[in-house]
């Protein structure tokens, strides 16, 4: 009965925020009250999940982040380079990309880790426990995930990369149960796409700023 409230409360609390609210401060006060609901799911479903922590599966986790990354620059089309493979010239930025880039960072710990508390931990296993099949749960998660980040003016290809991104975290999150081995695998994953990013910006001034001196 349990999961059933707390499936139809979730559900509810996005169809509000994302239809139906404007206000910043309701949905902020919205979004309190998912992370409510998930604290309930985590106690009633067992906090002894998180405890059954190992290295092993933590250092697959960190490899399939960056094969997740690897992957997104295929499907997205990104010309493969040494800079794209290992963009970590960004924590060597200073000044507003630096600032930028922190920002940023500090949002993907945060929605990292958010959407695989909601996606994985909780509608994961609540469809599991009410379908009692594992390919409909992961089907199910797969398509909502990737359908909630859809928007009008995203490429193609940016959704088939969201969506092998989802079955990927979500599979394996069905066979490591553990939610911080995905939150590994989506924060790396999401991390190296905003280095890349901001390495790119950064390598465009240095040849604006390279051209214009040669003028």
């Amino acid at each position: 009965m349990l999961v059933w409230i707390l499936l139809v409360a979730q559900v509810a609390i996005y169809l509000t925020s994302r239809f139906l609210i404007k206000n910043k401060i309701v949905k902020k006060i919205l979004f309190l009250a998912s992370i409510v609901l998930l604290a309930v799911w985590t106690v009633d479903y067992g906090i002894d999940t998180w405890l059954s922590f190992y290295v092993w599966p933590l250092l697959v986790a960190i490899f399939q982040g960056y094969g997740l990354y690897f992957l997104s620059l295929l499907v997205v089309g990104t010309r493969i380079t040494k800079e794209n493979l290992f963009p970590f010239r960004c924590f060597k930025f200073k000044g507003k990309l630096k600032t930028a880039l922190r920002k940023e960072s500090l949002r993907n710990i945060f929605s990292s880790s958010y959407e695989e508390l909601l996606y994985r931990w909780f509608l994961q296993n609540a469809l599991y426990v009410i379908t009692k099949h594992a390919v409909v749960s992961i089907a199910i998660t797969v398509i909502v995930f990737t359908a909630i980040h859809y928007r009008k003016n995203i490429a193609i290809v940016q959704m088939t990369d969201i969506f092998l991104v989802s079955l990927v975290i979500t599979v394996g999150f069905y066979f490591a149960a553990n939610p911080i081995y995905s939150i590994i695998m989506h924060l790396i994953r999401n991390q190296l796409v905003i280095c890349q990013k901001y390495v790119a910006v950064q390598s465009e001034n240095e040849r604006r700023a390279k051209y214009f001196k040669l003028l």
